[in-house]
Order: C-alpha cells, then sequence, then structure tokens
C-alpha cells in the first residue's frame, strides 16, 4: 500500500480548462467568426469553444481544434492548454503527446496552473519526455502554490516518495489534506494510507478506514483495494474478512489487478465466502491477463493441480513462463522446477 504519482492522471478536462461561461446568445456569431478570421486570439478561443459544444454551431471537434491551435499560436495560454489537452486524447486531431508537452510548456510559462501540473505529470511519469522528478517536483509546486489542488496531491505523494525533493511526510500529509478539502476524489486515499502506516501521523487503523471510504465511496478502485486490504489484514484493527472480499470485488469489477488477484484468492481459500475454485480462476485469468505476475503463477498452479478448471500441464507450463518473464525469484523457481 503506497501513495505513488502513477495513480495521477493527466487532467484532460477541457470544460474545466476553459472556464469560460460561452453561449452563442452572448454573441454576434457572425461578428465573431469575423473577428476570429482577422486573427483576434480572444475570438478565435471563444469560437473554439462554442464549436467545441456545438453551441449555436455544429459540433465539430477539427473546428475546434483548429481555432484553439489559431488562438494558442498567439500565446492564449487557456488555447494553448486546450490544444495540448485535445492533442493528448487525440480529439479533433491526430493524438500528439510531444506536441501536447510543447503546448502544456508554454501555457507553463504562462503561468497556467493546470498546465504546470500536466506538465509535472509528464516528467513524473516520463512516458513522453525523459522522467525528471526535480522538474516534476518544480512544475507541482508553482501550481500548487496556486491553489490548484491535483498539484497539491501529486505534490503530497512526491514528498511521501522521496522522489526529487528530500522525503517529509508532514509536508506530505499538510498537502493531501488541502487536496481533501478541494475535493480531489483520490486525496482522501492518500490521507487513508498514511494513516494505515503511521506516516506523518500516529497509526490508526480506524482513521485509515475513515478516509479510504472517503475515495472509496466515491469509485476509486485503488481505494477500495487499499480498505479491503485492511480489514483482510487486520491492520489497525479487528479482521473481518467478509468486509475485505466486499471491497475487492468493487475494486476487482473495476478491472483493479491486485484487487483481482485478492479477490480470487479469497475464492481459493474460502476466506470470507465460500470456497469456489471456479470463481478463482475466473479472477486468477483476469488479473493475469493484465499481467500481474502473482495471478499468472496462481493460475498455473490451478492448472496444474486441476482446480477449478481441467487439469492440463501444457497450459500451466505456459502461465508459469509468462510468470517467469517478471523475473521474480518464486516464478523463476517454480518454472525450472516444472521444466526440469
Amino acid at each position: 500500500m503506497t501513495v505513488c504519482l502513477h495513480v495521477f492522471n493527466l487532467d484532460l478536462n477541457l470544460s474545466e480548462i476553459t472556464d469560460l461561461i460561452v453561449s452563442a446568445d452572448f454573441f454576434d456569431l457572425n461578428g465573431l467568426k469575423q473577428a476570429a478570421k482577422e486573427g483576434d486570439p480572444h475570438a478565435q478561443l471563444d469560437l473554439a469553444v462554442l464549436y467545441l459544444e456545438g453551441d449555436g454551431v455544429i459540433q465539430d471537434n477539427k473546428e475546434s481544434a483548429r481555432w484553439f491551435e489559431k488562438s494558442a499560436k498567439q500565446g492564449l495560454a487557456k488555447a494553448q492548454v486546450s490544444i495540448g489537452v485535445m492533442l493528448a486524447q487525440g480529439i479533433g486531431v491526430e493524438q500528439d503527446y510531444k506536441q501536447a508537452l510543447k503546448w502544456f510548456q508554454e501555457a507553463s510559462e504562462q503561468g497556467s496552473a493546470i498546465a504546470q501540473y500536466n506538465l509535472g505529470i509528464m516528467y513524473g511519469i516520463g512516458e513522453v519526455t525523459q522522467q525528471n522528478d526535480e522538474k516534476a517536483v518544480l512544475c507541482f509546486m508553482q501550481s500548487a502554490d496556486q491553489g490548484y489542488a491535483k498539484a497539491q496531491l501529486a505534490l503530497g505523494a512526491m514528498y511521501a516518495e522521496g522522489r526529487g525533493i528530500e522525503k517529509d511526510d508532514n509536508k506530505a500529509i499538510a498537502l493531501f489534506k488541502q487536496a481533501t478539502e478541494q475535493g480531489v476524489i483520490n486525496a482522501p486515499m492518500a490521507l487513508g494510507i498514511m494513516y494505515a502506516k503511521g506516516r506523518g501521523v500516529e497509526k490508526d487503523g480506524k482513521q485509515a478506514i475513515k478516509w479510504l471510504k472517503k475515495s472509496a465511496n466515491k469509485g476509486e478502485a485503488s481505494a477500495q483495494y487499499s480498505l479491503a486490504e485492511i480489514y483482510d489484514e487486520g491492520q489497525g484493527i479487528e479482521e473481518d474478512e467478509v468486509l475485505a472480499v466486499t471491497w475487492y470485488k468493487k475494486s476487482a469489477y473495476q478491472g483493479f489487478a491486485k484487487a483481482q488477484f485478492r479477490l480470487a484468492n479469497m475464492y481459493h481459500q474460502g476466506r470470507g465466502i465460500e470456497q469456489d475454485y471456479k470463481q478463482a480462476v475466473f479472477w486468477y485469468r483476469k488479473s493475469a491477463i493484465q499481467g500481474y505476475e502473482n495471478a499468472q503463477l496462481a493460475l498455473g498452479a490451478m492448472y496444474y493441480w486441476g482446480k477449478g478448471v481441467q487439469k492440463n500441464k501444457k497450459i500451466a507450463k505456459q502461465w508459469y513462463a509468462k510468470s517467469s518473464v517478471g523475473g521474480s525469484y518464486k516464478s523463476k523457481t517454480v518454472h525450472y522446477i516444472i521444466n526440469n
């Protein structure tokens, strides 16, 4: 159970980014189009939003992207962020993360908190540009200083993990609380994990559950999984295998691989639910297909021993082989024993 930057995503909510009350009712639409054609960047931005929303014009993502880009090239930060988002998602344009990064950089230099946050995510994950935790931290700091809640959460995670900055649980807690107060869905989860581990606060299972539930009840799969873990392992509270199964299920149905594996274990062992090898195989497979090594190993064992499926050593070996690619000592050992 960790506070991990990878659970955070780019802010790709265009309606939040534009933050404009734009309606065709307030415009002379022909006049707006003319001003946009004549190069007025604000008119271009407004027209882009109208095309995006289909307000007074036929909804057209390509036209929206075209006008956002025209406005962005003239230096309007909101247009730069917006075209960056469209490029990142492939809305109205071909998906292009490198171009998205470029526009986020330009908007960030103008002080756009959303652009600074998105840029921080890109530097932190390193999928588009070379990973640079120090740059990520700087971007998150710039954004968080403007009160941007998602950046507060991300910066808190960097403090909690000691990535790009000296580890500081107290600062992490303070930032998680700020983000929670602003309603970021997975911020209470981060607080809950800190309480569960006793980092920056006194270890407290009840407080961990309280905060994790705030995120879990809003459908945050990783929070549901963490909550299930606490009930399953009795972290600071009495074990409750039935509740553990309940929360593993909620997370597993959302496709969270670790939860699928843990739920399979519960079915396999008959803990908190009636023992059912077929259901165990079903959930091991769901998790294994996503590449979760422990599930691949477990699924191989089910085939090897014929539990919940017809005994098939050939298929067992295939799953053992997949799990051994992950490189764990346990997987490689099993794979070696089966093949020698």
